[in-house]
């Protein structure tokens, strides 16, 4: 989670993007309650950190008549395999989760006195329908 953070942070380093933090669970009804705290702050964008929460934000604006990505721009994280069949296509961050795997367990068969017990994995944005345009504002929910 620290990691997608300040990413998001890194990203939003323009001075005219604000971003807005949410907490909520990491899941398709986290994503729901965090997007009904945002719809009255006249955001662009939510950023949901896994894709479920992304599926939940989504929801909850078709529920709203809120247009996706005409009025409101959403970004998941995973790449999940349902990302490019729901409506509108999610865009999401590819991340290689099943290499993230096997270098948790290579560090964890190191022994503890390997100074290199950091690993840099690459990761993909896969843009689809949810997203358009960048706005003034975003937001990401946590």
């Amino acid at each position: 989670m620290a990691d997608r953070i300040a990413g998001l942070r890194e990203g939003t380093s323009d001075p005219g993007v604000e971003l807005t933090v949410v907490s909520k669970a990491f899941t398709r009804e986290g994503g729901i309650a965090g997007a009904r705290e945002l719809l009255d702050r006249g955001l662009t964008a939510i950023v949901g950190l896994n894709d479920a929460m992304a599926i939940g934000i989504l929801s909850e604006l078709r529920q709203h008549g809120i247009r996706v990505p005409e009025e409101m721009s959403v970004v998941g994280f995973d790449d999940i395999a349902v990302a490019p069949d729901v409506a509108p296509a999610l865009t999401t961050a590819r991340i290689p989760m099943l290499e993230m795997g096997q270098h948790a367990v290579s560090l964890i068969l190191r022994p503890a006195s390997d100074e290199a017990r950091t690993i840099t994995t690459a990761h993909e944005l896969i843009i689809r329908q949810s997203s358009g345009p960048p706005g003034l504002t975003a937001a990401r929910i946590s």
